[in-house]
C-alpha cells in the first residue's frame, strides 16, 4: 500500500507527516472519566459508564452513557479516526480559511466529517503496533464500544434534543478484507474537525506526541492535558494529574494498590516531561507547572497571513463564533 503524503500548504513551510493532528471538541477531552487507564478484558471494564459534567460556565451540562467503561485502547482508536478525518477535511478547511480572508472560491457547503480508512491506516494513525488479525479485532471491538456511547448536551435557555446522540456512528466496518472502516461523529466533534481559526473552537491533540507514549496512563494524561492552548501555562497538583488518569477512585485504604498507582502516575508524568511539545517544571511547594509549546505546523495559513501583516476578517470571526456556540457555547481554556 502506498503511503499517503500531505504536501505543504504554504510555500516555505515544512511538509507535515500524515495524521499528526486530531481536532477534538472540548467535551471529548475535558470530561472527567470519559477515558481512563484500564487493562483489557478486566471485570472493571464491564461496569456501566454514566457521566454528568457541568462546565465552568454553569450553563452547559454533558451527559454521557455507555454499557461499558472506555479505556486507553478505545482512546487510541478514537484519536486515530479523528486524525484521519482531520486530514481528510484539510482541503475544505483551507478553502474556508481562504474564503474568509477574501478569496473568490466558495467552499463546498455539504461537507461532513467522516473517518474513512483501512485497518492498516488506522493502525498507523492510532499507533497500534499489532497489525494482525488479533489487533484488527481489538480495534473493531473499540469502534463498536465507542458506537454504543451516547452523548446528550443540555444548554441553559436552549431546548434539549429529543434523544441522546451516538458518540460514533458506524457506516461500514468490515470483519475481513478489504478491512474498510467508515464512521461518523457526533455533532460537536464533527464541527471541531471542520473548524478553522486559531484553535479556540477546538482542541488540538498532537498525534506524533501521543503515539510516542507506549503506556496507557501516559497516553490518557497527554490527551487530558491537550485542552491547554499552545503557549499556555498552568499549575497542577500531583493529585490532580493522577485523577486525570484514574478519576473517582479512592485507594486510601489500599496501601499496595496506592503505591502501584503512584508509581504508574510518576512514569506517565516523566513521559510527558520528556515529550518535545511540553515544558514541565516542579517547584518547592510540590506544584507542577506545565506549558504547552507552540507548533508551527498547527496553522501554516495563519502563519503566512501574520507574516504578510494580514488580519482575520469579520467573516472569519463570525464563523468561529458560530462554531463556539455549536460546541456547547463556551471558549477554549482551563476547565
Amino acid at each position: 500500500m502506498k503511503e499517503r503524503r500531505t504536501h505543504a500548504l504554504v510555500r516555505g513551510v515544512k511538509k507535515v507527516q500524515p495524521y499528526w493532528l486530531a481536532k477534538f471538541d472540548h467535551a471529548s477531552v475535558v470530561t472527567p472519566g470519559l477515558f481512563r487507564s484500564l487493562n483489557k478484558g478486566t471485570a472493571e471494564r464491564r461496569q456501566p459508564l454514566f457521566i454528568e459534567h457541568v462546565f465552568e460556565d454553569s450553563k452547559t451540562v454533558i451527559r454521557i452513557r455507555s454499557p461499558e467503561l472506555l479505556g486507553g485502547d478505545d482512546l487510541k482508536v478514537l484519536q486515530g479516526l479523528v486524525g484521519i478525518a482531520t486530514e481528510a477535511a484539510r482541503p475544505y478547511c483551507n478553502a474556508l480559511q481562504e474564503f474568509n480572508d477574501g478569496g473568490r472560491d466558495v467552499p463546498p457547503e455539504s461537507v461532513k466529517a467522516r473517518g474513512t480508512c483501512t485497518m492498516p491506516e488506522l493502525c498507523r494513525a492510532s499507533g497500534y503496533k499489532s497489525r494482525s488479525t488479533t489487533g484488527y479485532d481489538c480495534m473493531r471491538d473499540s469502534i463498536r464500544r465507542l458506537a454504543r456511547v451516547t452523548i446528550e448536551v443540555i444548554v441553559q435557555g436552549v431546548a434539549p434534543p429529543p434523544n441522546a446522540e451516538p458518540f460514533l456512528t458506524i457506516h461500514r466496518l468490515d470483519d475481513e478484507a478489504p478491512n474498510i472502516v467508515d464512521v461518523g461523529f457526533h455533532a460537536a466533534l464533527g464541527a471541531a474537525i471542520l473548524a478553522v481559526g486559531d484553535g479556540e473552537v477546538y482542541v488540538k491533540v498532537n498525534l506524533d506526541e501521543a503515539r510516542q507514549h507506549t503506556s496507557i496512563p501516559a497516553r490518557v494524561l497527554h490527551h487530558r492535558l491537550s485542552y491547554l492552548n499552545e503557549g499556555r501555562k498552568q499549575e497542577f497538583r500531583p493529585q490532580t494529574l493522577e485523577a486525570y488518569i484514574w478519576p473517582g477512585e479512592d485507594l486510601s485504604g489500599q496501601v499496595r494498590a496506592r503505591s502501584d498507582r503512584s508509581f504508574k502516575a510518576a512514569l506517565a508524568f516523566n513521559a510527558l516531561k520528556s515529550a518535545s511539545g511540553w515544558a514541565v517544571e516542579e517547584d518547592a511547594k510540590g506544584l507542577v507547572s506545565i506549558r504547552r509549546k507552540r507548533d508551527a505546523r498547527s496553522n501554516p495559513l495563519q502563519a503566512q497571513r501574520q507574516a504578510e501583516g494580514r488580519r482575520r476578517s469579520p467573516t472569519s470571526d463570525a464563523q468561529n463564533d458560530f462554531l463556539r456556540r455549536a460546541q456547547y457555547g463556551f471558549r477554549g481554556g482551563a476547565i
